[in-house]
């Protein structure tokens, strides 16, 4: 219902439904998530489909950020080339068609919790672009937090333009990121949280640096080199890696570590 509560709010592995001028459309898990990531690190997707077979085209894991021409069908498992250099989703056919105009604006509201307040256990989110948006009102960007009481029920269920957790404010941006990168398969290992030799802050990779293990950086502040504890050399660096850590000390259950099982595709 356009003024109505929400009906369904569930996460679901693929999701149907009949639309009236373009009949059934699927949106597949896998689509989705790498949407998502093309999206959070600002590509743009493209509806690709096998020069051989038909079959519509995914790019997954490294290949999701960045565009090429020569890709591999998951379907006749032969190399083709499309004409022109892209990220390929099969959801793009999907947006283009059923694309409607929606404002979106960054949340407004602000809140502050304690982990002990919700025994049941807290959820957060990094927004990102809906895939599909008919609602009549503005989309908001900023954290989703969902919050439970000891009984699983769900108290807290909203969209912040900032968020406080135990007297730590998190930075929407490093979460969204870290959602996209964690999303990446060979990125498993390589997020760590850099931190400054001389004044001790934390380092944000930015940029294509986000999603690019790197060697070498520099304090925003002071210009002095940055360390990093992993012995990977080739890392990216997100302060939220080391912010999660922390909370995991005052958080009254264990904190769930979902393997999405995504294999790692790259060059």
């Amino acid at each position: 219902d356009a003024n109505g509560p929400k009906l369904v709010d569930h996460t679901f592995r693929r999701v149907v439904f009949q639309h009236a001028i373009s009949g059934r459309v699927e949106i597949a898990e896998l689509d989705a998530i790498y949407f998502m990531v093309s999206s959070v690190f600002g590509f743009k997707v493209k509806y690709v489909e096998c020069a051989r077979c038909g079959h519509p085209h995914l790019d997954r894991d490294w290949f999701s950020v960045h565009e090429h021409g020569k890709h591999l069908c998951a379907a006749c498992g032969k190399n083709f080339r499309d004409t022109q250099i892209s990220v390929g989703n099969p959801l793009a056919a999907i947006v283009a068609e059923l694309s409607w105009q929606r404002e979106v604006k960054p949340a407004r509201k602000r809140i502050s919790i304690r982990q002990q307040d919700f025994p049941g256990g807290i959820q957060i989110w990094g927004s990102n672009p809906a895939i599909i948006w008919t609602a009549s009102g503005y989309e908001e960007s900023g954290i989703h937090l969902h919050a439970y009481d000891i009984e699983g029920q769900l108290v807290e269920d909203d969209t912040f333009e900032r968020v406080s957790v135990d007297g730590i404010t998190l930075d929407s941006e490093q979460v969204r990121t870290y959602m996209a990168q964690s999303a990446l398969p060979h990125l498993t290992g390589r997020l760590v949280t850099a931190r400054c030799l001389s004044c001790d802050k934390p380092y944000f990779d930015g940029g294509d640096r986000a999603y690019t293990p790197t060697i070498d950086r520099s304090c925003f502040d002071c210009g002095c080199a940055m360390r990093s504890t992993s012995r990977v050399r080739k890392v990216i660096s997100n302060p939220i890696v080391d912010v999660l850590k922390s909370l995991e000390g005052t958080a009254p259950c264990k904190r769930a570590i979902h393997d999405l099982r995504l294999i790692p595709e790259t060059l």
